[in-house]
């Protein structure tokens, strides 16, 4: 995920959506995900311009094996931190960035 954000030229956001659950991308539209993405891309580019890492950091699995949340952790030159939670939900076999309460 984090490389996807890194990796967006030109506010080209097709490989974040991709890691969006499909039935959020289906309700909300390739456009509004992509727009809510845009700040992270530029804070995270910026952070990794400026020599920051960021690590997958702690993930817990629900009970269910379909659900997880993950805390990302960043280390800066001058400081270090864990991230807003990122939730993510299995879909098919696959691991997708979820949003909101689906």
């Amino acid at each position: 995920f984090i490389e996807a954000l890194i990796n967006v030229k030109e506010n080209k956001m097709d490989a974040v959506v991709e890691l969006v659950n499909p039935e959020n991308t289906k309700n909300l539209g390739e456009q509004l995900i992509a727009a809510t993405f845009t700040p992270a891309v530029a804070m995270v580019q910026l952070a990794d311009k400026f020599g920051g890492k960021f690590r997958a950091g702690k993930i817990t699995v629900g009970e269910d094996g379909n659900t997880a949340v993950q805390i990302p952790y960043f280390s800066g030159p001058t400081e270090n931190w864990d991230l807003d939670p990122v939730h993510w939900v299995k879909v098919e076999g696959d691991w997708y960035l979820r949003l909101g309460k689906n």
